[in-house]
C-alpha cells in the first residue's frame, strides 16, 4: 500500500516544474517569441519519441483487453464528462450558446498528458507509462473532434477531423503495430537510447511551457478569473469531484487489468486540460470561462490530485 506521502512528491514535482516555467516567463528568459518553436519540438518530435520508446516492446499492451479496452473507454469516460459539464453549466449561471459550449468541452477533457505521464511513471511500472498512451489514443480523438466541434459552435468537424492526424495519435497508432512484432530485438541498440534520451526531454519542456501559460493567462492577477464563483464551483463541482467518482468507480467495478485500472486512478485525479484554454482562442469560444475552468482546478489540484490518487489506489485493490 502506498501511503499519501508517496502520492504527493510526484504530484508535487509536476507543480515545481510548472512553477519554474511560470517564474522564466516573468523573468522573460523564457520569451513568447520562442512559444512556438518549442511547441512544435514537444509535439512533433520529443512527445513521439517518448510515446515510441513507452509502448515499443511493452508486453501489457499485446493484450486486446488493454490496447483496445483503454482508448474506447477513455472516449465513453470523455463523452460522460463533456454531458455532466453541460448539465452543470446551467446552473454556473452561463448564458446558453458559447459560454455553455465552453464551459462542457472545457471541463469535458482533463490534463491526460503533461500532468499525468510523469505521476503514472513514478507510481507504477515502466509499462504503465504505454498502458497510458494507449488511454490518451481516446482522448486526442475527442479533443480534435467532439472538444474542438463544441468550442467552435458545433460547425463542420472538417477541421477536428484533420487536427486528429498529429504526431503523437500517429506516433501511438503506429507504435502499438510495432509493438506486435519483436521491433526491440531486430533494431540496434542506439536507436532505442536515442529514442528514450529525447523521450525524457517531452515532459519537462511541456511543463514549463504550461507554466509559461499560466503566467500569460494571470499577468494581470488571478482575481478576475475567479470573480465569477459559481463557474468556479461547478468547474470544482465536475472536473475536482463529481468525475473522479466516475472514473475510480470505473475502475473499480469493470473487469479491467490491474495496470488499466492505475491508470484510470491517475486520470481520474487530473484537473481540465490547460490545452483546451489555447483551443479555446483558436476557435473562437469563451476564453473567460475556459481560463476559469482550467485554473480553478490546476490550483485546486494541488490539494486534490493526491488526495483521489491515495483514495482511488486504496479503493481498487
Amino acid at each position: 500500500m502506498r501511503d499519501y506521502y508517496t502520492v504527493l512528491a510526484p504530484v508535487l514535482t509536476v507543480f515545481l516544474v510548472i512553477g519554474s516555467g511560470l517564474v522564466m516567463r516573468r523573468l522573460r528568459v523564457l520569451r513568447r517569441e520562442g512559444d512556438q518553436t518549442i511547441f512544435h519540438l514537444v509535439v512533433n518530435l520529443l512527445y513521439p519519441c517518448l510515446i515510441l520508446d513507452s509502448i515499443i516492446g511493452n508486453p501489457a499492451l499485446r493484450r486486446a483487453d488493454v490496447s483496445l479496452t483503454a482508448p474506447l473507454l477513455c472516449v465513453a469516460l470523455v463523452l460522460v464528462a463533456v454531458g455532466l459539464g453541460w448539465l452543470l453549466s446551467r446552473a454556473a449561471g452561463l448564458k446558453y450558446g458559447v459560454e455553455r459550449r465552453t464551459f462542457a468541452a472545457t471541463t469535458g477533457i482533463n490534463n491526460y498528458g503533461y500532468f499525468a505521464i510523469p505521476v503514472i511513471a513514478a507510481l507504477f511500472q515502466p509499462e504503465a507509462v504505454g498502458v497510458c498512451f494507449a488511454y490518451n489514443m481516446g482522448s486526442e480523438i475527442c479533443l480534435w473532434t467532439l472538444i474542438a466541434w463544441l468550442i467552435g459552435g458545433g460547425g463542420s468537424p472538417s477541421a477536428g477531423w484533420r487536427g486528429i492526424l498529429n504526431a503523437p495519435l500517429i506516433a501511438i497508432v503506429g507504435a502499438l503495430l510495432l509493438n506486435l512484432l519483436p521491433a526491440r530485438e531486430y533494431a540496434p541498440g542506439f536507436v532505442w537510447d536515442t529514442l528514450a534520451l529525447l523521450g525524457q526531454c517531452a515532459i519537462p519542456c511541456g511543463l514549463l511551457m504550461v507554466g509559461a501559460s499560466f503566467s500569460d493567462f494571470t499577468v494581470n492577477g488571478v482575481g478576475e478569473l475567479f470573480a465569477a464563483r459559481r463557474v468556479s464551483v461547478m468547474a470544482l463541482l465536475a472536473r475536482s469531484l463529481l468525475m473522479p467518482l466516475i472514473i475510480i468507480a470505473a475502475a473499480k467495478f469493470l473487469p479491467l487489468p490491474l495496470m488499466l485500472k492505475q491508470v484510470l486512478v491517475v486520470q481520474a485525479a487530473m484537473p481540465a486540460a490547460t490545452f483546451t484554454v489555447v483551443m479555446t482562442q483558436h476557435y473562437g469560444g469563451h476564453v473567460p470561462t475556459a481560463l476559469r475552468v482550467v485554473l480553478i482546478g490546476t490550483v485546486a489540484g494541488l490539494v486534490t490530485i493526491p488526495l483521489w490518487i491515495h483514495f482511488g489506489l486504496l479503493w481498487i485493490r
